[in-house]
């Protein structure tokens, strides 16, 4: 998916009762390598409980050249096994791979292992990003930001992170 999108409203899932997954970029057929400007709306309101399975997140599988930035997330409550996070299995080309400018308030992860606002980091860079209120829950490999972050082109800056809980 090389496209472009601009949201222009808040989306609220509150009035949602069976979310089966909010996922951008799916699968590896799927994968996600354009930009997404949240115009500084929200994304707010998400319960998905998916304790026996993999890869749970908002966005997921991005790819080489990405921009997901200025998304207000409020009010997620996430639960998988493995790979649970907002962002999770970013592998960029770091020169243009990019999130920033994306704010969390009232965020819950659970999981078993790779727990984190980004679950995995891969020549992506992360920037202008913060958050308050948020919780992490999980047995192994658990982070604020990112749980695991590599790559040759990986770079963290300006992130702010306020009562966060780690357990």
């Amino acid at each position: 998916l090389n496209k472009h999108y601009i949201q222009t409203a808040n989306l609220d899932f509150s009035t949602q009762n069976n979310l089966n997954n909010i996922l951008v970029g799916k699968t590896t057929a799927t994968k996600f390598s354009g930009t997404y400007n949240g115009n500084n709306c929200k994304i707010k309101n998400i319960t998905l409980n998916k304790s026996g399975i993999n890869n749970i997140g908002i966005f997921w599988y991005l790819s080489w050249d990405f921009q997901i930035k200025n998304i207000q997330f409020e009010n997620i409550s996430l639960t998988g096994n493995n790979y649970v996070g907002i962002f999770d299995d970013i592998s960029g080309n770091g020169n243009t791979s990019l999130i920033t400018n994306n704010s969390f308030s009232g965020i819950t992860l659970v999981g078993n292992d790779y727990v984190g606002i980004a679950s995995y980091v891969n020549n992506a860079k992360l920037q202008a990003l913060s958050g308050t209120n948020i919780s992490i829950t999980g047995r192994h490999y658990l982070g604020g930001i990112a749980w695991y972050v590599s790559g040759y082109w990986v770079a963290l800056d300006a992130l702010t992170l306020n009562n966060i809980q780690i357990t």
